[in-house]
């Protein structure tokens, strides 16, 4: 052991685009509306994952769009790096 205590608060446990950990906190919010029943199942996969909601939602986000054709994931890239330009970021 280092002797060190950690600081205070919780960890970072998001990861930025330079790889580097950045707080959740800092992200974007998100609202959506979904059934019950997936609410439930997202909650269980969640909990079986031991991993938040969030990370359940973006790993899911990110196998959906790595199943679909090579065409169709270009051209969401492509629209995802236009609204990033348009958004400054």
């Amino acid at each position: 052991m280092s002797g060190k205590k950690p600081g205070p608060g919780r960890k970072p446990t998001g990861i930025g685009e330079d790889g580097k950990p950045v707080k959740v906190s800092e992200y974007p919010h998100l609202t959506i509306l979904i059934r019950p029943e997936m609410r439930v199942r997202l909650r269980a996969v969640s909990e079986l994952l031991g991993k938040s909601p969030w990370q359940v939602v973006d790993s899911a986000l990110e196998a959906y769009i790595n199943s679909l054709p090579r065409k169709d994931r270009e051209a969401v890239e492509a629209l995802a790096r236009r609204a990033k330009i348009r958004s400054g970021k």
